[in-house]
């Protein structure tokens, strides 16, 4: 295993890949992302979309960096190529014969599981076991700290799973009114994965908002909303062995997919800074991204970062955007964030 201490969650969507595509080659070295595996726009010949498109840009933007790979579970980011790659059949056949495809990249899989299949499961591993230096297995709070013992059970009959297994703990959307209850029940998963001596333990979620407004600190033409990410982050290494817990998140990105109704946004200029998600707001009458981006760079919260996220605030402040759709400016937050919190986590 490598020493990277920072694992963000990035979908392969357009604005996310992105995003993480103008990351600095420095930035990309000193982090091991999470790649969720979405379909593609459509295409002809792929009304449904491809997810060999999202891989080529993967092979393309890792600069042969490692990285974890995931497959989405969200209904309308899937396609019959990724209900495929879910089937247990075999050993999740359609899931190795994939993997191999993409041999050439230093993909960590991702180990799926059904709990009234665990055969599978092993089987995985097994058939795999001298492909892959490492694994990931993600679960969320719904898991119990008893269920999850009993997988991780399963799983040193087959791996020693003390140095190739990296347990991420998918908190999805921590906010003021679950996080002191997100703690206690991440507290005791983290128990149980200490328990079976895993070494490797990333703890994922995020606190940025559906909406600004619902966050306390959100207003309608500005906000300040604490990370609370760090927080919790801060919390479990108090706890617990910090040298086995990393810092994960969804790269200030909500965790839960939503569809914009045409028309029906506010544009938003975000940033993230030492402790806090920024952002300023303006309706498109009052100036929108322009307006949004003259007012937040001369807010003393503003930061300094050197990064392309930065530079695009920068442009659009003196009236020339590069890009005037909420999934641009997306792609402009992910890539402040992960810059900024790859400064905090880094060990280069």
């Amino acid at each position: 295993m490598r020493s990277e201490r920072y694992i963000p969650i990035i979908k392969t969507t357009d604005a996310e890949i992105k995003g993480y595509q103008k990351l600095s080659d420095h930035v990309k070295k000193s982090i091991l992302p999470l790649f969720e595996l979405t379909r593609s726009r459509p295409v002809k010949g792929f009304p449904s979309g491809d997810i060999h498109r999202r891989m080529a840009q993967l092979r393309e933007y890792t600069n042969g960096n490692p990285f974890l790979l995931d497959i989405t579970k969200h209904e309308d980011l899937s396609n019959p190529q990724i209900d495929a790659l879910l089937d247990d059949t075999n050993g999740f056949q359609e899931w190795r014969v994939f993997l191999d495809r993409y041999s050439d990249l230093q993909v960590i899989p991702m180990l799926h599981l059904y709990p009234d299949d665990l055969e599978n499961f092993k089987l995985f591993v097994e058939l795999t076991s001298k492909k892959f230096k490492a694994y990931a297995f993600r679960i969320g709070l719904e898991t119990t700290a008893e269920e999850l013992d009993i997988y991780l059970e399963e799983l040193t009959k087959v791996l020693d799973v003390k140095d190739r297994l990296i347990v991420v703990i998918d908190a999805e959307y921590v906010h003021e009114k679950n996080i002191d209850e997100s703690k206690i029940d991440i507290s005791s998963l983290v128990d149980k994965c200490l328990a079976r001596s895993i070494k490797h333990i990333s703890v994922n979620s995020s606190s940025f908002p559906s909406s600004v407004k619902s966050r306390i600190g959100g207003g309608d033409k500005e906000g300040v909303m604490k990370i609370l990410e760090l927080d919790l982050f801060q919390y479990l290494n108090l706890k617990h062995d910090s040298r086995v817990i990393f810092y994960g998140d969804y790269a200030g990105i909500h965790p839960i997919r939503l569809t914009i109704a045409g028309g029906n946004w506010v544009p938003r200029v975000d940033q993230t800074t030492n402790d806090d998600y920024i952002y300023k707001r303006f309706r498109r009458d009052d100036g929108g991204y322009v307006t949004a981006a003259r007012e937040i760079v001369v807010w003393n919260k503003f930061l300094k970062i050197d990064c392309w996220g930065y530079d695009q605030i920068i442009k659009a402040s003196e009236g020339l955007p590069e890009g005037k759709s909420p999934a641009f400016w997306i792609s402009v937050r992910l890539n402040q964030h992960i810059t900024m919190m790859s400064l905090k986590f880094s060990p280069v």
